[in-house]
């Protein structure tokens, strides 16, 4: 289960929505209500060889395998890393933090006040590098799948005979069509 933050009546007006929609399918998650508690339950915490690490995760985890940073440089690091392509906000890139370090993936090395601002520092742990590490292979062994097969189609094509006749060659004989 994961906790949820905010005041109580906000949490319980965000609980009633996710409520409605039944939880975040793309995150994987079912919620309910049981005993006046939200339960959050996300798949992989079952079925972990359906679950991948979302690309928030997947990118921070990236950037904390090169050393220790801040918020702020993830932010800009993960837009790099994927020219452009995933883009986190401040308050993704924050809760996604908050919950790697709840799982021991990574971990706040300290803080520091830069130009009148609080800039926490984090980085990754042996299980957060083993982590990204199998996800890393995970997506690869994906990929080789997928390649492997695109090149079998391709190269099909090229190999493939023409199609039969419907009539058969004999039909054809004498037209100049083989």
């Amino acid at each position: 289960s994961r906790r949820t933050h905010g005041s109580p009546r906000s949490t319980a007006c965000s609980a009633r929505a996710d409520l409605a929609k039944g939880g975040n399918a793309e995150r994987g998650e079912r919620r309910w209500t049981r005993d006046g508690l939200l339960v959050i339950v996300r798949y992989s915490d079952y079925y972990p060889e359906m679950a991948g690490m979302r690309d928030a995760t997947y990118y921070t985890l990236a950037v904390l395998l090169e050393g220790r940073t801040h918020g702020y440089a993830i932010l800009d690091r993960v837009r790099e890393l994927t020219n452009g392509r995933v883009k986190l906000t401040a308050g993704t890139l924050y809760g996604t933090l908050d919950r790697l370090a709840d799982e021991d993936l990574i971990r706040r090395a300290g803080s520091e006040i830069v130009r009148g601002r609080a800039r926490q520092y984090f980085e990754i742990t042996e299980k957060g590098s083993g982590a990204v590490e199998l996800e890393a292979d995970r997506l690869e062994e994906g990929a080789a799948v997928v390649h492997a097969a695109v090149r079998q189609r391709s190269a099909g094509r090229r190999t493939r005979s023409r199609p039969a006749l419907p009539y058969g060659a004999s039909a054809f004989a004498g037209l100049g069509v083989d």
